[in-house]
């Protein structure tokens, strides 16, 4: 910053007031070498895009936030298509506009009383975007105690990667993304998952030439048997019913015979959290040779192999039975 001249450092002050005319009015007057002359230009383009979008910028409803976080997202694009490299002007402008989309969903929400999910969760991004962490952790574990009934990866997704970020938040992240692969499966966008854990799955999953429309069926399957997400949340009785009434759903459709490359991680992963639920709540083995055995049934019908031995090795567990990799969470219980 001590570098600029005081002309550059007038612009970056004004873009973060957004006040476009007098920018102009200073970067036209501008020359020098050549890292001025880039200075100069992506200013310029900065300036225009906005100035094309001032109607963002005026509240006049409660869709007013959400359109202007989505220009932008837009104008993240367009940086990256027009070559603008200049930091200290991205993130000039990238104050000014983040905070009018955080004022402008705060006065969003408070008009819907905080009962608007939508304007909640682009909240939180937008304070995760500002660098805001704490204010969006608490506006996400607010969205999580509220809307009980309402599920939403993006949620999710945004909590346990600021929880991954904290060491000793750790066990908090991996239950969120367990949370994530239960509820959410079909609507995780794998790509948005910064979580270091899940990215080494995600390479591990395409080692094995999984498609890549699949690979995200199978994290908490490897996450399971492989390590990196095995802690889950403590289940109420009338959730483990609900498990039980998934499993029986997807094993009828699975009977169907269509889609076994989703049905059959899907399906494993519901009786994974069966498996958690009788050795760490009801402190018994009772189901778990049934488990192991419906598991490689699965794993045989996946890979087209004849028997249980076979399909433990489609998966590299060698001669090892899935029960073998299973009752050792079991054992540290002293069952």
């Amino acid at each position: 910053m001590s570098d600029l001249s005081k002309e550059q450092k007038n612009i970056l002050q004004h873009l973060k007031a957004g006040k476009w005319e007098q920018i102009e009015h200073i970067a036209f007057a501008l020359d020098g070498d050549s890292s001025v002359v880039s200075f100069r230009d992506d200013v310029l383009k900065i300036i225009r895009f906005w100035q094309k979008r001032t109607e963002f910028l005026v509240y006049e409803d409660q869709s007013t936030g959400k359109k202007l976080f989505a220009e932008w997202e837009h104008f993240i694009d367009f940086c990256r298509e027009y070559e603008i490299q200049n930091v200290l002007a991205f993130f000039a402008i990238k104050s000014f506009v983040l905070k009018k989309t955080i004022d402008f969903l705060l006065r969003a929400s408070k008009e819907f009383d905080n009962s608007n999910r939508e304007v909640l969760v682009l909240l939180a991004y937008a304070f995760y975007e500002a660098e805001m962490i704490d204010k969006a952790a608490d506006t996400l574990e607010y969205i999580l105690a509220r809307f009980l009934d309402e599920d939403d990866a993006r949620v999710y997704t945004l909590l346990g990667d600021i929880y991954g970020t904290n060491d000793n938040k750790k066990d908090l992240a991996v239950i969120m993304f367990n949370e994530l692969f239960l509820k959410c499966i079909d609507h995780v966008d794998i790509e948005s998952i910064d979580y270091k854990d899940i990215q080494t799955l995600v390479d591990g999953i395409k080692n094995d030439l999984f498609a890549d429309s699949h690979v995200k069926y199978w994290i908490p399957i490897y996450g399971y048997l492989y390590g990196g997400l095995t802690v889950r949340r403590n289940l109420r009785y009338e959730e483990y019913k609900k498990l039980q009434d998934t499993i029986s759903q997807l094993e009828g459709e699975i009977r169907v015979g269509n889609n076994l490359e989703i049905l059959i991680p899907k399906l494993l992963n519901t009786y994974f959290w069966v498996f958690d639920y009788y050795v760490y709540q009801m402190k018994t083995l009772g189901g778990a040779s049934q488990i192991n055995k419906r598991v490689l049934e699965l794993l045989a019908m996946l890979y087209q192999v004849p028997g249980y031995e076979e399909a433990a090795g489609k998966i590299g567990l060698c001669a090892e039975k899935v029960l073998d990799i299973l009752v050792k969470t079991a054992q540290t219980q002293s069952l």
